[in-house]
């Protein structure tokens, strides 16, 4: 299998217009690709820790590089201090999940403007979906675009190989790691950093004008405020008090002793009296001559240990940053009962979904819009790309909801209810009601040969109904026996398919419904097997068969 190539930065800049530059080809004379090369130039990372030494002045000084655009070390600290970090890690998987677990649609715009209409709306529509779908990763995009939360930015290469070749379509969206970019100060054009050399400041003079990355060929997010700064800061301070903490754990944990040494020990006696007293201050078992004592020193005399709060704090600094306040998080109630858990999900959805948003507009202005300018030149942009929640309401409630409207002559839109039921549904139509007089109506079935259990009592349900509608024989207590009867029949069936559509997720549901089609035939043969309904026609054919032999007599003898 051909290896994959990853696209070099090409020479070109957002702003004023700059002479030309030749771009580097996207694969070495070495035949390397990119993402290779980068593994190859960053090897001397694998022997770097920056954890090692670390004091707050150094992250300080790594902060301030970062305000220069000096990104290497400050983003390789990050990487490091979000792995090691409890509180950081876990924001990140959680924002993370609650991000992933949306999905994505390509939209129309609601207001067609001026002299656009719905066939060419439709057209982009399915040409950017279509582009979507090509992308491989487009999930792992999407989580990588998230890090920009956290890290500052985040930069993904658009890749158009496939099979070795460019056919111009974007089939991956290739993360590359930020300690590989450099910043011509806080809001200059991004450079590619070979190999993330620290200390950059002048790219154009350090690394050269071909390194400047043209914005086309990505997809860039930036924020302003990234939460690693925060949590770095929070990172040494918990370091250093957990470190305070372990000595005082180590002074005060266990009982230490210290022994008085009696007055007036006699001449000659003293390293005798001192070996017994290290025998008891270590731990051993012994005897004090008189006037001897033992203090076991607490922490008390330290005025408490305030380094469970301290860590705490930092703890909710971080959560602040990572989650816009949500402080709820770590102050929910715990217990088996508690809304804690719901209070959390909520927190995440309510960042999720912004940040979605934030990451929608992102792809609309990054890719939408290159894409369809190309293909519909002239066209304004009617087609766009979103990330949005699923949001899926009880089955139960929407289907008792769309009875309730429909009774009163409301339709609903069968799209959108499927949309809330996770379910794909179409309208049928109803069949019109018979004019006054007319005969009636048969079911088709009827005349088929009964396929199964099913298709068995259908029949005897229908002939039931029809004898009903057109005779006065069978009384109202006939009738409630025999509904009652194939209500009994039906009501596996009936129970299995309502705790199928309840069921809120769709990979379960998917699932179930897989299981109960399996298992259809077999619950269909347990109802043939010894139906209820069978047993009701019989009690009403020896019924009407005593009625008409009765009318039958009372003919013969009036």
């Amino acid at each position: 299998m051909a290896a994959k190539t990853l696209e070099k930065p090409k020479a070109m800049r957002t702003g004023p217009k700059r002479p030309a530059v030749a771009a580097p080809t996207s694969v070495s004379p070495s035949g390397k690709s990119t993402a290779e090369l980068v593994r190859v130039n960053n090897r001397w990372r694998d022997n770097y820790n920056p954890l090692r030494g670390l004091i707050m002045a150094k992250v300080v000084q790594l902060l301030e590089c970062g305000q220069r655009g000096d990104y290497a070390d400050l983003q390789w600290l990050y990487r490091m201090v979000e792995k090691r970090y409890p509180v950081l890690r876990s924001l990140i998987l959680r924002r993370r999940s609650a991000l992933l677990k949306m999905d994505w649609d390509i939209k129309v715009v609601s207001q067609l403007p001026e002299g656009a209409t719905a066939a060419m709306a439709e057209a982009q529509r399915k040409y950017l979906r279509s582009r979507y779908e090509l992308i491989k990763n487009l999930k792992a995009a999407i989580k990588a675009l998230g890090l920009a939360e956290f890290r500052g930015y985040a930069i993904l290469n658009k890749h158009r190989y496939q099979g070795g070749k460019n056919d111009g379509a974007v089939r991956e969206l290739h993360w590359l790691p930020q300690w590989n970019f450099v910043r011509d100060g806080m809001f200059g054009d991004w450079y590619w950093n070979p190999a993330a050399t620290p200390g950059v400041t002048t790219p154009e003079t350090t690394l050269g004008p071909e390194n400047r990355i043209n914005p086309e060929d990505f997809i860039i997010r930036e924020c302003d405020m990234p939460v690693d700064e925060i949590g770095a800061i929070a990172f040494m301070r918990s370091n250093l008090v957990q470190k305070d903490w372990d000595a005082f754990a180590e002074i005060f944990g266990l009982p230490g002793c210290v022994v008085i040494m009696p007055p007036n020990i006699p001449a000659g006696k003293e390293d005798e009296y001192k070996a017994a007293a290290e025998k008891v201050a270590e731990g051993s078992s012994g005897a004090m001559p008189a006037g001897g004592d033992a203090k076991f020193p607490s922490s008390s005399v330290r005025g408490g240990a305030p380094f469970k709060e301290h860590l705490e704090w930092q703890e909710k600094d971080v959560v602040l940053a990572g989650t816009g306040g949500k402080l709820a998080i770590l102050t929910a109630p715990t217990g088996l009962n508690s809304s804690q858990g719901k209070t959390q999900a909520d927190a995440f959805e309510e960042i999720a979904t912004a940040e979605a948003n934030e990451i929608s507009e992102l792809f609309q202005e990054q890719f939408d819009v290159p894409e369809i300018e190309v293909q519909f030149p002239g066209q304004p942009i009617l087609a766009y790309f979103q990330i949005a929640s699923q949001d899926r309401e009880d089955a139960n409630a929407v289907t008792d909801r769309v009875s309730k409207l429909e009774q009163v002559g409301l339709q609903t839109d069968p799209g959108e209810v499927g949309d809330k039921v996770n379910l794909k549904l179409t309208r049928v139509a109803k069949p019109a009601a018979p004019a006054p007089g007319a005969p009636p109506p048969t079911d088709p079935a009827a005349a088929e040969p009964a396929d199964g259990a099913a298709a068995t009592i259908r029949n005897r349900a229908m002939r039931i109904v029809n004898a009903a509608r057109a005779s006065v024989v069978l009384d109202q207590m006939e009738k409630d026996q025999f509904f009652r009867a194939l209500a009994q029949d039906m009501k596996p069936l009936h129970d299995r398919v309502a705790r199928i559509l309840a069921i809120q997720d769709p990979q379960i549901f998917t699932k179930a419904l897989q299981d109960f089609y399996s298992e259809l035939d077999q619950l269909k043969a347990d109802i043939k097997a010894d139906p209820a309904t069978g047993r009701a026609l019989e009690k009403i054919n020896a019924t009407e068969g005593a009625n008409a032999a009765a009318a039958a007599a009372a003919a013969r003898n009036p």
